[in-house]
């Protein structure tokens, strides 16, 4: 059985409380999808604050 990415194992030497972070270089890109539907909020926060 393989571990999957974001599985917590017990692996032996590892101090269960250590908390490894892997920060990206960029933020991920936003697919269409949810582009579309930050500039729909968008719109729609600004349209409410006038």
């Amino acid at each position: 059985m393989s571990t999957g990415e974001g599985r917590r194992t017990n692996a032996p030497g590892r101090d269960p409380e250590e908390l490894v972070v892997l920060v990206p270089d960029e933020p991920p890109a936003l697919t269409p999808a949810a582009a579309k539907l930050l500039l729909k909020i968008l719109s729609e926060a600004s349209g409410q604050q006038e």
